[in-house]
């Protein structure tokens, strides 16, 4: 199992978002999921107690480092998905060591640099 990445950071979220304290966020990198409505810079929040079905928007922690997109299970592998027509799926195998972190709740963008209080 890869290791994730240690925190690089916190931001500040409303209550209502965070069912409980293993909610983790994550910065989106890329325009992959702006058919999502989800940019580059925005953040995603996952839950890894929700479980994750058949097009959940989620994260999967690879050798790669993590993804997010919409999961598929497809024959021995995982296959994400982005929601932008411009981007191709990814297809994960036992090589890439994949572990679904959890599914995305909530995406949050700022309009300005108030991650941090």
């Amino acid at each position: 199992m890869p290791a994730m990445a240690e925190p690089s950071g916190f931001i500040n979220v409303p209550a209502a978002f965070v069912p409980h304290d293993r909610v983790m966020a994550f910065q989106v990198q890329g325009e992959c999921l702006s058919g999502d409505g989800i940019h580059d810079g925005d953040h995603v929040l996952v839950d890894p107690e929700r479980p994750v079905a058949a097009g959940d928007l989620a994260v999967i922690s690879t050798r790669r480092g993590p993804l997010v997109k919409h999961l598929h299970r497809a024959h021995r592998a995982l296959l994400m998905l982005p929601s932008n027509p411009d981007f191709g799926p990814v297809v994960i195998t036992t090589e890439d060591a994949p572990v679904i972190v959890g599914r995305v709740i909530a995406s949050i963008r700022f309009t300005e640099d108030t991650r941090n209080g």
